[in-house]
């Protein structure tokens, strides 16, 4: 991911819309380029910040966006996860097909 297509998925980010690819690639160029991380931020800011000053609240930006990008770690590690599972499944479904075979042809 370059950083124009990286600017072009922060709203989507933010609103946790990105697909497994897209989330895996913008997480490693946001580690990857202090400039997008910053704009990352600034729109951070500027999409929850104003929520919790109009809301009177105390807002830590740091802790916020580290919280996005903990929960888009959890999100693909989830994702991941989910797919080994589903590799297994298939892979004992196929076993036990193949058993039902070589028991109907016994």
């Amino acid at each position: 991911m370059n950083c124009k297509e990286f600017v072009r998925c922060i709203p989507a980010f933010l609103n946790k819309d990105l697909e497994y690819a897209q989330l895996k690639d913008f997480c490693e160029h946001a580690d990857s380029c202090p400039e997008c991380k910053e704009e990352l931020t600034i729109q951070l800011l500027i999409s929850k910040g104003i929520v919790h000053l109009e809301a009177g609240d105390a807002f830590d930006l740091n802790k916020e966006l580290s919280n996005c990008i903990a929960e888009a770690q959890r999100q693909l590690k989830s994702y991941r996860l989910n797919r080994k599972k589903a590799f297994y499944l298939e892979l004992i479904g196929g076993a036990f097909a193949v058993a039902s075979l070589v028991v109907l042809f016994l």
